[in-house]
């Protein structure tokens, strides 16, 4: 049997289940179906919370300029493809819409009952109760029968004035509209540790055992259990996972912000029957039938990021060949080359990957490496940790110290390598130099990577690099929440320098919300909101549902005290402030003019 609605385009016969039968035939009173995947879309409960959709466009005639663009942000306009990008929430909305399709048309009643019916889509839109939003959607509607009689898109733009800005009159309309732009804004995340596929498994973290196995989570754990970290670590990350699960999910109540985020991103993924029966063998099931690139994609698009810098360490064994050779990655991942071990001055490691290369354990030697990967990866700045107890007071490099053996006892201090090695990388290439300041290594060594610790930034020495380089530019973060202060205060003293994101440990959501309104206080937009730091795919997920909730709360507050100055806020004013602090303030820092 074949849908009478549907006409011959959509096979009833077989629905999915007597729950999408019952949908599918009350959606086909609105007109046919392009195929059964709608219903099934439609019907299926969603196992994730964004809906991104290809319509089709015609095709430029041959001669005719196709130019791709950003219609607003997160979707774009292929011309040359003749594809666009549009979202919806749960796929119904093209459904009430299909009629509008047919031939001949509608009526404008008609098309005014379809605008109604879309707009009562939204939480409080009652155009057949309220009459004010009958005029509304009257008003759309007429605008629907206007194109559908022929009149062009541009011509009917152009007399609705489209210079004019809109402008947000109360609060709850300002509310409203800073939650939509903030949800709806494509994010730059500056700094990850997250590989694509082509980079091997080994590379590639993604699923739940590795967000369970997360350092955060390790030692939060550890730090109750009666489990030494020996024998934790001589676990497989199987068990360690478990042991993870049972501790912090089963056995206490998950507050902290890394349990929270775990349980986040399972709910955003549709696990919530999984989560609220604690069963982790279960979540591995459903994991278990995920393909590891497409997983990831898809991690990115519900994180809705435009791109992610992952850090490339040549000085680590298993990422120095893909430093040297990188593999082809996907357009949203980019580079960021992390000197962390030369900067930090563990010569051990630096000395041990030069041997394994044949090339002499000497700075000289360690420079040539780090030039070889910059053209290879072609970062989009070089990046370092400053060591416990950075200082930098412009100090001259002495003769001979590029050919010094780094295995001596007269290692180069930090700032030797700034002045020898990097500063001058940065110089040569054009690229910044990002600095995360304020990590004190192995406070607890046993730990491992779980055991590094909070010290000081020394931001007066970053004052001092500024000053003495001023044809470099630098972006930095601190990791402390008493060093936040200092922070703002100096990215307003060097246009050469850009402040990014609550890093590590300051990403906990009563840090963020007090640096992140101090930063608005000093800086307005003139910074970048936030970085992940994931090092797991599925963490981008919960980091920024997380990190959008906030900053949509802190710029209620902030426009609310704008506007009662008198000062109007416009809708395109919010767009353009919020897509600067979630990446534009970074990219219009890169392309500026020393």
């Amino acid at each position: 049997m074949l849908c009478s609605s549907c006409g011959p385009w959509h096979d009833c016969r077989n629905p999915v289940d007597d729950e999408e039968r019952h949908m599918h035939m009350s959606l086909c009173k609105y007109g046919p179906t392009a195929d059964r995947r709608d219903a099934a879309r439609v019907c299926r409960r969603p196992r994730t919370f964004i809906y991104g959709h290809v319509g089709r466009l015609d095709l430029p005639a041959q001669g005719e300029g196709a130019k791709d663009f950003t219609y607003v942000s997160g979707l774009a306009v292929r011309s040359s493809q003749g594809t666009y990008d549009f979202r919806d929430g749960d796929g119904i909305v093209p459904l009430l819409l299909r009629p509008l399709g047919r031939p001949g048309g509608c009526s404008a009643t008609a098309a005014a009952v379809l605008a109604g019916e879309v707009l009562s889509r939204l939480e409080g839109f009652d155009f057949r109760g309220v009459p004010a939003h009958a005029q509304i959607a009257d008003r759309v509607g007429a605008m629907l029968k206007r194109l559908l009689s022929g009149e062009t898109a541009l011509s009917l733009l152009a007399s609705l004035n489209p210079k004019q800005p809109l402008f947000l009159e109360d609060q709850r309309h300002l509310a409203e509209a800073i939650l939509q732009e903030v949800e709806a804004a494509e994010a730059i995340d500056v700094h990850t540790h997250l590989f694509s596929a082509s980079h091997g498994e080994t590379l590639m973290e993604y699923g739940i055992d590795a967000m369970l196995t997360y350092h955060y989570l390790v030692s939060e754990y550890l730090a109750s259990s009666s489990e030494s970290p020996k024998e934790f670590y001589a676990l497989s990350r199987t068990e360690q996972a478990g042991r993870v699960w049972e501790g912090l999910f089963v056995n206490s109540t998950p507050l902290s912000e890394p349990c929270r985020g775990v349980l986040t991103t399972l709910s955003a993924l549709g696990l919530k029957e999984e989560v609220a029966g604690r069963d982790l063998a279960a979540i591995r099931r459903w994991y278990a039938g995920q393909d590891a690139e497409m997983f990831n994609e898809k991690m990115m698009r519900l994180a809705r990021l435009r791109y992610i810098v992952t850090s490339h360490d040549p000085f680590e064994s298993d990422q120095l060949q893909h430093c040297l050779t990188p593999p082809t990655c996907p357009p949203r991942y980019r580079s960021a080359l992390a000197l962390d071990k030369l900067l930090e001055g563990d010569w051990p490691e630096v000395c041990r990957t030069l041997k394994g290369l044949g090339r002499p354990s000497t700075l000289g030697a360690a420079t040539e490496l780090a030039r070889e990967c910059v053209r290879a990866i072609q970062p989009v700045f070089i990046t370092a940790a400053t060591p416990d107890g950075f200082s930098y007071a412009r100090d001259c490099v002495p003769d001979g110290l590029l050919e010094d053996n780094l295995s001596s006892a007269s290692a180069p201090s930090p700032q030797q390598v700034l002045d020898a090695v990097i500063l001058p990388l940065c110089r040569e290439f054009d690229v910044p130099l990002s600095l995360r300041m304020g990590t004190r290594r192995a406070v607890s060594p046993s730990l491992g990577l779980a055991g590094d610790g909070v010290g000081s930034a020394e931001l007066r020495s970053l004052g001092h690099l500024c000053e003495a380089n001023q044809d470099v530019k630098f972006l930095f973060t601190v990791l402390s929440r008493t060093d936040q202060h200092e922070a703002a205060v100096l990215a307003t003293k060097f246009r050469n320098l850009h402040l990014w994101g609550c890093w590590w440990y300051c990403n906990q959501p009563s840090v963020v919300s007090e640096v992140t309104s101090l930063r608005l206080e000093m800086l307005g937009t003139k910074f970048t909101f936030q970085a992940s730091s994931a090092r797991v795919h599925d963490q981008l997920i919960y980091k920024w549902i997380h990190a959008r909730s906030m900053l949509s709360k802190l710029l209620v507050s902030k426009y609310t005290e704008l506007m009662a100055t008198g000062y109007r806020v416009s809708r395109g004013d919010l767009r353009r402030d919020v897509g600067r602090l979630l990446g534009g303030s970074f990219e219009e820092f890169l392309q500026k003019k020393l």
